[in-house]
Formats: structure tokens, sequence, C-alpha cells
């Protein structure tokens, strides 16, 4: 069993795990904007973007996808405070939600 000592003496991970909030917090407000992507739509275009649901995704992928990726880490790191790897996936998550995320805003671009 691991006593509050040892947990306490792991300063880089809770350096890790406060950045990694922070990541996900700006990744979540990043992903907020993302949906103004789709301003230079024309009426007739027909990328995912430009539809409604495309715009909602967008969002939902950035915004709640990087926190849920942040929650999952850092639970992960609370139960299993040795693996640093769920740091790692975390960041990792957060990264691959907002590249998800602009791949679908930024397609608008290759149907013009």
């Amino acid at each position: 069993m691991v006593g509050m000592t040892e947990r306490r003496g792991r300063p880089g991970l809770k350096v890790g795990s406060v950045g990694l909030v922070l990541f996900a917090l700006a990744a979540a407000y990043f992903g907020l904007l993302l949906p103004m992507a789709s301003d230079g739509c024309a009426q007739d275009e027909q990328a995912l973007i430009c539809t409604g649901l495309g715009q909602w995704l967008v969002l939902a992928i950035a915004a709640l996808g990087s926190i849920a990726a942040a929650a999952i880490a850092l639970f992960g790191t609370w139960v299993a405070p040795k693996r640093d790897w769920f740091l790692a996936l975390g960041y990792l998550g957060v990264f691959a939600s907002l590249w998800v995320a602009i791949e679908i805003a930024d397609n608008a671009e290759a149907y013009r």
C-alpha cells in the first residue's frame, strides 16, 4: 500500500498533472472557437463543418474529448501513482481530440 509520504514525494507527477489540466482547458477553450470555421461556408457547400452536425462535432470532440482524456488520465494516475504512462496517455488523448477537431474544421478548404 502506498503511503501519503510516497505520494507527496513525486513532484514530477504533480507538475505533469497540473500541466495536463492546463493543456486540456486550453484545448477545450480552443474547441469552443472551432465552430466559427464555418463562417466562410457558402449555401451549397458539402463540407462537414458547414452543417449543424459538423459544428457540434467539432465543439464536442475538442472540448469534451480533451476534458474526458485529462480526467481519465488523472484518475488513472490517482489509482496507480507509480505508473506515469497514464499522464502520457492523457496528453496524447488531449492532443488527438484537438487534432481531429481541427481536421474536421479545416476540411472545408478541400471542397473549394
